[in-house]
């Protein structure tokens, strides 16, 4: 008798579990579900409680966090403003009228739709994040390895010295489940 209620117990606390990743990450607030990373007294970025610190994602990476169940990733890739500039000149990308943000984005861009599989830009679209300018990419691709749709929402920002790529993505199933948790993260970023 005791075997199964301990049966029906353990039963009953797995399915729960499993139905609260279904539900998604409905209702989350920056103070109770977040934690604050700060990088290098660079950068601020709030990710979700749930992500651990992780260090096998991009090996460019300032920030990297994860949780491996839920298929969630997030990235910040800091660079140079004049180091990106160079790059800029060598690989014949942007204009010289340009903005940084502008040149970073379409070099950005490029790279994506060069280095992912059935590569589609949904929307682009300018912005302000915690007083400095960025710009939002939503697309979907596939990376060699794995034969599912991974749907990305990047953004990219402008310091006074650096841009940033905050990076995050999920599998393309996952994007309704996750976008308003992405777009949080994204609103969270600020340049110390």
């Amino acid at each position: 008798m005791i075997k199964k209620a301990l049966f029906f117990s353990l039963l009953t606390f797995i399915f729960i579990s499993l139905s609260c990743d279904f539900l998604g990450d409905k209702d989350l607030t920056l103070e109770e579900d977040f934690k604050e990373v700060k990088v290098d007294n660079e950068f601020a970025v709030h990710v979700p409680d749930y992500m651990t610190e992780t260090e096998d994602l991009n090996s460019d990476a300032s920030m990297q966090y994860a949780h491996l169940m839920k298929e969630v990733y997030v990235i910040v890739v800091k660079e140079d403003k004049s180091e990106v500039e160079v790059l800029y000149d060598v690989l014949d990308i942007g204009e010289d009228t340009a903005s940084a943000l502008d040149n970073y984005t379409d070099m950005r861009e490029q790279m994506f739709s060069t280095n992912l599989k059935e590569f589609n830009l949904i929307n682009t679209k300018e912005t302000e994040i915690n007083g400095s300018e960025a710009v939002q990419m939503e697309f979907t691709g596939k990376v060699e390895g794995v034969n599912r749709t991974i749907w990305y929402l990047v953004t990219l920002i402008e310091g006074e010295k650096n841009v940033y790529m905050l990076m995050t993505w999920t599998l393309q199933n996952r994007e309704s489940k996750y976008r308003e948790t992405f777009e949080m993260i994204a609103r969270s970023f600020r340049v110390l």
